[in-house]
Parts: C-alpha cells; sequence; structure tokens
C-alpha cells in the first residue's frame, strides 16, 4: 500500500503472539506511521506468558490476575488490546487491567534488563517514557469485541 501510494489504514488488527516478540516489526510499522494497532489474542495464542512464574508474581504483587498483567505489558508497548469475551465479568476484569501500576522495575525484570534472563517472549524495545508511563498505571484505551 505504501509503495503504491494507496491511503493508510487508520487501524491495524492482528493476532498477537509473544514468541514472535508481539509483532514487533508491524507495530513499529504502525508507530512510524500513526495507525493504530490493535492486538488479539493476547491471551490465548500466549499461554507460556500467561502462566511465566514472573507474570504470575508480578500479578499477586499487584493483586491483579496474569491477564491484567499481559494488557497492561500490551499497552505499554504500543497495543490496544481487542477481547472477544461476551461475558460481562471477564469485561469487567480486562477493563480492570487499566488500574494496574507496575513498577518499571517490574517492567525491567520482565525484559531481562536486572536479572540478565528475560522472559523470552516479552522481550520488547521501550522507551523510558512508556516505562514511566506504565509504572504511573497511565489509563489508555481498551477496545471490546464479541466473536473475534
Amino acid at each position: 500500500m505504501l509503495a503504491v501510494g494507496a491511503e493508510l489504514p487508520a487501524f491495524v488488527q492482528n493476532r498477537c503472539f509473544a514468541r514472535l516478540g508481539w509483532d514487533r516489526k508491524v507495530r513499529s510499522f504502525c508507530r512510524d506511521r500513526r495507525i493504530v494497532y490493535q492486538g488479539f489474542s493476547l491471551l490465548t495464542a500466549n499461554p507460556e506468558v500467561l502462566y511465566h512464574p514472573l507474570v504470575v508474581r508480578m500479578a499477586a504483587h499487584g493483586n491483579a490476575t496474569p491477564a491484567h498483567v499481559i494488557f497492561r505489558f500490551a499497552h505499554a508497548i504500543g497495543i490496544v488490546p481487542l477481547t472477544g469475551t461476551s461475558n460481562v465479568d471477564h469485561m469487567k476484569q480486562d477493563l480492570a487491567s487499566r488500574e494496574l501500576a507496575l513498577s518499571a522495575e517490574a517492567v525491567l525484570t520482565a525484559r531481562g534488563e536486572r536479572s540478565g534472563r528475560p522472559i523470552r517472549a516479552m522481550l520488547t524495545p521501550q522507551k523510558s517514557a512508556k516505562l514511566a508511563s506504565f509504572s504511573r498505571g497511565k489509563r489508555s484505551p481498551m477496545i471490546f469485541t464479541t466473536g473475534c
């Protein structure tokens, strides 16, 4: 599209796999062109991250669930999470992730910058501003769809 001068989309919706860097190249393309990146299957496609001991500890420390941690991490790296739930309670739980505040230290640890042993699947480049907003629990949009 870009090569032929076609109009670029306002949104990109992609299935997002942690083991593939959370779709890093597509997110970078989108960020550079001010396209909103929306990720789906953040939980179902990434059970190895959802149940990783570090994510479980972060959740316990934040009085949250591992799903909350994944959604906040997604926000921090520029992903607007899409969820396909039609369950009202699950929607409320997913929205509660916007209130989760994890420390910048916790994010650096998840990225392996403190221990030297990262959660491979969670490795992504982040700028200090992203870490700061993540640690302050900055609110960001979350979109809910059914039947994704």
